[in-house]
This record gives structure tokens, C-alpha cells and sequence, in this order.
């Protein structure tokens, strides 16, 4: 049986579960299981809720090199927002992780990264999603990508607070608010 391969944020993660709402069932089939079961394939879903398109990339990358390519069927990405940071802690152990015990210890995350701009953050993200691209074609895998979330735009409409937030009653962060001219960076985004 082949191999479907995804990574995504929260909105692919298998084990998602909301901070605010923790008696509320989630174990319902998420969207990588359904495909998984439509094409026949055997699922290996490395999405993980908060990350940014730095862990999906590089879940991804590690997957695919140490999964032999004749196994593979398809690998999926479902890319996230642009302005968030993620970064690899510590040293993996091993040849294998396992990423249902290891993201929590490997990987932490920021909702917004402090440096850069919004229009640094979408070449950064842009340039992740050509790299890709450029992976899996070297190995001639099947792939697919898609934007899950939006890439720029909450960021630009002032983030509001999140679910955790709300529960505490906690005001906007007011460092997430965006300061740029906002048709004029609209249009330089696109036109990167």
C-alpha cells in the first residue's frame, strides 16, 4: 500500500484538541484520514496545530528522505500563515522520529515572528513552497499543495485574540497590529 504523506497546521492535525473547549469531542476523521481512505493509501500525517510553514516544510523534507520514494503515493502540504515562526529544538533522536511523541519536545512556535515584515514573511513562505515543489519533483514524487489558511491577510486585518485569549479575557496584543500602508503592501505582495 502507498504512502499519503500531509503536513499542515491545527486544520491537519489528527490530534487536535482546543485549550478553551477540553471536553469538547474532536475524534471525528479529519480531512487527511478521509483522503487517505478515498485513494486507498496508508496515512502518515505529521500536522501539527500552531506550527508554521517552516515545521510543514521540514516534515515534509524529513518524510519523504528517509521513506523509500517507490512507497510513496502522494504527499500533501497545507500551508499556513505566513508571519508565524517555528523552530527545531534539541537533537533529533535517531534516524526515525516519531512525531507523534517527539513535536511536542522538537518544535515551538510563534504566533507572529518578531522579525521581518509582511512582505518578507511571503518571500520566505513563497520561496518555502518552490522548495517544495522542487523536492518533490527531484524524486518524482506526486505531490499537491494548497494555502489552508489565509497567508497574509488576518496578519494585515489586526490579529484578534485567540481562543485562549478570549477564555481569559485577555485584549488584543496590540504588538500584532499592523502598522504598514496597507494598499500599498497589498500590492507589493502580489506582485512579488
Amino acid at each position: 500500500m502507498k504512502k499519503l504523506i500531509v503536513s499542515g497546521d491545527s486544520c491537519t492535525d489528527l490530534t487536535f484538541e482546543s485549550p478553551v473547549h477540553p471536553t469538547w469531542d474532536y475524534s471525528w476523521p479529519k480531512w487527511p484520514e478521509h483522503l487517505a481512505k478515498h485513494l486507498g493509501m496508508e496515512l502518515v500525517c505529521l500536522g501539527k496545530g500552531g506550527q508554521g510553514n517552516q515545521f510543514i516544510y521540514s516534515t515534509l523534507l524529513d518524510e519523504i528522505t528517509k521513506t523509500k520514494k517507490d512507497t510513496i503515493g502522494l504527499v500533501i502540504a497545507a500551508w499556513s500563515q505566513s508571519h508565524r515562526k517555528d523552530w527545531e529544538l534539541g537533537h533529533v533522536p535517531g534516524p526515525r522520529v516519531n512525531y507523534e511523541v517527539g513535536l511536542k519536545q522538537l518544535w515551538r512556535s510563534k504566533r507572529v515572528d518578531e522579525d521581518g515584515d509582511i512582505l518578507h514573511w511571503v518571500t520566505k513562505s513563497l520561496r518555502t513552497y518552490l522548495s517544495f515543489q522542487i523536492l518533490c519533483e527531484r524524486y518524482n514524487l506526486p505531490y499537491y499543495h494548497f494555502q489552508m489558511g489565509d497567508l497574509f491577510e488576518n496578519y494585515m486585518k489586526v490579529l484578534g485574540p485567540t481562543e485562549t485569549d478570549r477564555l481569559l479575557g485577555q485584549p488584543v496584543d496590540e504588538s500584532f497590529k499592523y502598522t504598514g500602508d496597507l494598499e500599498r503592501d497589498k500590492i507589493r505582495v502580489i506582485h512579488k
